[in-house]
């Protein structure tokens, strides 16, 4: 495949005074592919264009509708499962080479059409940021210099002197 990068590639060489079967070797592309980028100013991604069309026709188009009936009924069947189902009941019409193409298919009618995701928030706990602590646990240098001493912690926690 021709890049951007080796079209520009081969522009150089050709600035450069190349002959066009140097630099299409050097460029690492064909005499014809360098002769029709060198004739035309486009590079490639300029001229591909997104495909609307199917190449080849659908082989689920018949049953898409009683498979679509099971994925209502049973959201959290597996595409495997279903292909595997659509095998026993149509036997013979689907090789295990159409089983990706299902799996395609069943993947993107659960994105447009299935059940909607569990939303997650993650949370991040920092220890000791929002809970408060014994006061015995509390240092001097985190509360100044009117820290109580741990003595008259404790007598005021028996309720003694």
């Amino acid at each position: 495949m021709v890049t951007d990068g080796l079209v520009k590639e081969l522009w150089r060489l050709l600035g450069l005074g190349r002959t066009l079967a140097d630099s299409a070797r050097m460029a690492e592309m064909s005499e014809k592919t360098a002769r029709k980028y060198r004739d035309d100013d486009g590079l490639p991604s300029q001229k591909r264009t997104t495909r609307t069309y199917r190449t080849r026709t659908d082989p689920f188009e018949d049953v898409w509708g009683e498979v679509q009936e099971r994925l209502e009924t049973e959201p959290r069947l597996k595409a495997k499962t279903l292909f595997e189902w659509l095998q026993i009941t149509h036997e013979g019409r689907f090789p295990d080479s159409t089983r990706r193409t299902f799996e395609r298919r069943v993947n993107k009618w659960r994105s447009l059409h299935g059940p909607g995701k569990t939303v997650f928030f993650s949370q991040e706990h920092h220890p000791g940021r929002h809970c408060r602590c014994h006061s015995s646990c509390r240092s001097e240098r985190h509360l100044g210099a009117e820290a109580p001493s741990k003595p008259a912690l404790l007598a005021g926690a028996t309720g003694g002197q």
